[in-house]
């Protein structure tokens, strides 16, 4: 369960019968609810073969036409302020021809946290539309699209054309179809301005300064709010769809028609965040000015973000505030998950490590962050987090000119780690969308919270490369070093992950990185091109018979050699022959149709 949000197609997990919370959380997710018909690509199920270092044919077919071929988004080359023709945009969006009023942060929090009850508790169908329809366009949107039930002026349908209308309109809200942003909502949320750089080959860089980065989360914050608005009521409709008279397979229609790729990404995230994230609005009374809050302690505790926002005036000795606390719901089940891979991966040192994840889990030990350090380096810091860019190059496509950009089939990553980081928040707290990006995660916890490996490695990490730590080698299966080493005697693979005991010879602790190319025929195979494309010639090449003609293939053709051990006293009593001792047990091969 801890890694069900790596893909958007249908599954069932392995610990159904073993696992009383997994079956319970199963049995609540059995009941009807909106199903969003959009996917990753390619499927994450299918990423794994049953050969280490293989994958799936699924994948592989889909490979060509993955999410990492789209292009960036346009005016979003930055976590901080965006292009003019984005801000124009919000503009409109937050005027009085615009679909939404701008509401105090401290307003978007709290319907965020009123949402999450709403939606464990999926009442809306009970109440009034005219309750459901002021609450909407009361205080958070203008009520200016046409009127698509003519019945009820306050319905369900109506509300939902007008969260749709405004969740598909261009140039606002962030485009979770592109993967690149998948990734970086964690570093949206909780990075911060020094020490979070991230290199994923694309265009994006980071905010200059606090006011942008605080910024476009408000605007990331109010998309959540209207994805969850529009999940709640899309749940409703689903649930109750037999007896509710407004809702007409025309509407659905219209539904599909209206939202794009990019609302459906936004429904998927909506989906994610009221599962797995909760906002606890705490009253705090701080006595004397200028005092800090206390930490919470423990590895988890320190994972939480506060988001300090006052709502009465200030007093001399004596201020009180409201946090809104952003906290993950099952902190413990992605603990649970972090501490399995690593053992699926042979991590060193893993029973120290599982015991000091637990202990930190139950706030026994008080998180620290750590020392940035350079790439191959121990302990020490960095000057210029700048100088982290270009350390290594995630391309993969070398010798192409400078400026000549190659689409990537598989998004490649590099990261610089510190302990409680957003990466580490992103996976804790299960803000995960469908995608690669859960295997960069998985990796980037592990680090920032093994003290002993990340003195060893350095703190930026080339997630797409390889490292050796203390006599074994890990590998991203996005190199391709690391899926022929998977083929080896004692080597494991788990989510995205290679580890062998065969090392590169003279090397010490630290990451390793491999210059490949792109395989000039491949990259003419991409988008309309892809083999995925031509089905009757799939379906031809897929088939038992091959190239063969059905009436010239015979029975023999399927036979299959099958070896079977004789013993050679059994043998000896058929036959008046006596085999050597010499030779041991005989070995016959027959034919079995």
């Amino acid at each position: 369960m801890a890694w069900s949000g790596v893909t958007a197609w249908p599954h069932l997990t392995r610990d159904l019968n073993l696992d009383p919370t997994a079956r319970k959380n199963f049995e609540r997710h059995a009941k009807a609810h909106f199903h969003v018909r959009t996917r990753e690509r390619p499927n994450m199920l299918s990423m794994q073969g049953l050969e280490k270092g293989t994958m799936g044919y699924q994948a592989a077919l889909e490979l060509p036409v993955g999410d990492s071929l789209e292009e960036e988004q346009f005016g979003f080359e930055s976590v901080g302020t965006k292009a003019r023709a984005v801000v124009d945009a919000r503009k409109r969006m937050m005027s009085a021809e615009g679909h939404l009023h701008r509401l105090p942060e401290v307003e978007v929090m709290d319907r965020l946290r009123r949402n999450g009850d709403v939606y464990r508790k999926n009442d809306m169908r009970k109440r009034p539309t005219i309750e459901t329809y002021t609450d909407l366009f009361h205080s958070l949107m203008r009520p200016r699209d046409p009127v698509i039930d003519k019945n009820d002026h306050y319905s369900l349908i109506n509300q939902i054309n007008s969260l749709v209308k405004c969740l598909a309109t261009s140039n606002v809200w962030i485009d979770l179809s592109r993967v690149e942003w998948r990734i970086r909502l964690g570093q949206i949320l909780w990075g911060q301005t020094d020490g979070d750089e991230l290199d994923d080959d694309t265009e994006i860089h980071d905010a200059t300064n606090a006011a942008e980065r605080a910024e476009e989360r408000y605007w990331l914050l109010v998309q959540v709010l209207l994805s969850t608005e529009l999940l709640i009521r899309l749940d409703a409709i689903t649930e109750d769809e037999n007896s509710y008279s407004a809702f007409r397979p025309a509407d659905g229609a219209y539904f599909e028609r209206q939202a794009n790729t990019s609302v459906k990404w936004s429904i998927l995230l909506a989906r994610s965040w009221l599962e797995n994230i909760e906002v606890v609005k705490e009253e705090v009374v701080q006595k004397g000015m200028g005092k800090n809050l206390r930490p919470g302690s423990g590895w988890l505790a320190s994972l939480v973000s506060k988001m300090v926002l006052k709502h009465s005036h200030d007093h001399e000795t004596q201020k009180s505030t409201h946090h809104y606390t952003i906290q993950g719901r099952h902190g413990v089940r992605q603990v649970d998950g972090l501490t399995h891979f690593a053992r699926k991966i042979q991590w060193p040192g893993i029973y120290s490590y599982e015991s000091r994840i637990s202990e930190n889990a139950q706030g026994s030990v008080r998180s620290s962050s750590s020392t940035l350090a350079t790439p191959n380096t121990t302990g020490t810091k960095s000057s210029s987090r700048s100088s982290y860019f270009g350390a290594w190059d995630v391309t993969s496509h070398h010798h192409h000119g400078q400026g000549h950009r190659v689409q990537a089939q598989r998004r490649k990553m590099a990261a610089a780690l510190h302990a409680s980081g957003w990466l580490s928040k992103s996976y804790v707290f299960a803000l995960l969308l469908p995608g690669e990006a859960l295997s960069h995660f998985l990796m980037a916890t592990l680090l920032e919270n093994d003290s002993e490996a990340l003195e060893a490695l350095g703190s930026f990490a080339n997630l797409c490369g390889g490292f050796v730590y203390r006599g074994k080698s890990f590998w991203s299966t996005l190199c391709i070093v690391g899926r022929v080493l998977a083929a080896g005697q004692g080597a494991t693979e788990c989510m995205g992950w290679i580890s062998t005991d065969v090392v590169p010879e003279d090397t010490k602790d630290g990451w390793l990185n491999i210059e490949s190319e792109d395989v000039p025929e491949d990259l003419t195979r991409l988008g309309r091109k892809a083999r995925i494309w031509g089905k009757k010639r799939v379906e031809k090449e897929s088939s038992i018979l091959g190239d063969g003609n059905e009436n010239t293939v015979l029975p023999a053709d399927f036979v299959v050699p099958v070896r079977i051990h004789i013993q050679p006293h059994l043998l000896a009593l058929q036959s008046p022959f006596k085999p050597s001792n010499s030779f041991g047990p005989w070995k016959m091969c027959i034919l079995r149709h």
